[in-house]
């Protein structure tokens, strides 16, 4: 399943169905209007899997691009309770060296398990003004201003 927002979507899906074709997989391909792909993938709705760039750029610090268990977001729909013990010892732990460790063990899990396979990712651009002192660019769809200044 993909949306109409960008026709490159359905490129994707497209080639991911001749992928599958050459393995002995059927694809099937369900173009919607994009509200019903965020209501069929946020609900217990009909796919098996879906092409978007939605949170393909985000990382475990946006703690979205795999969810809990329980999280709307959780479009894998996965039931594995090592995935939020990985977010709550993530969470918990204040140590820059430990969060890094607990991450790289994380994101070797989920590479593993493949719960979320991010395939393509459209760019994410920033813009700020040299007068902008100590912002950050993060590779996310999340602007951070918390230690931004303005040295004007």
């Amino acid at each position: 399943m993909t949306d109409t927002e960008k026709s490159v979507f359905s490129v994707i899906a497209t080639v991911i169905k001749e992928q599958m074709t050459r393995i002995g997989v059927t694809v099937n391909i369900r173009l919607v209007d994009k509200v019903t792909w965020m209501n069929t993938v946020l609900q217990d709705a009909p796919w098996d899997m879906h092409v978007e760039d939605l949170l393909s750029l985000l990382t475990l610090d946006s703690n979205a691009f795999l969810s809990t268990t329980g999280s709307a977001w959780n479009q894998s729909r996965h039931t594995d309770t090592k995935v939020d013990d990985y977010y709550a010892r993530y969470a918990r732990e204040m140590d820059p060296m430990k969060r890094k460790a607990i991450a790289k063990e994380f994101q070797e899990f989920m590479a593993d398990k493949l719960y979320w396979n991010t395939i393509s990712g459209s760019p994410f651009y920033m813009v700020a003004q040299p007068w902008m002192k100590d912002y950050v660019y993060n590779a996310e769809f999340e602007l951070h201003y918390e230690k931004v200044w303005l040295d004007k």
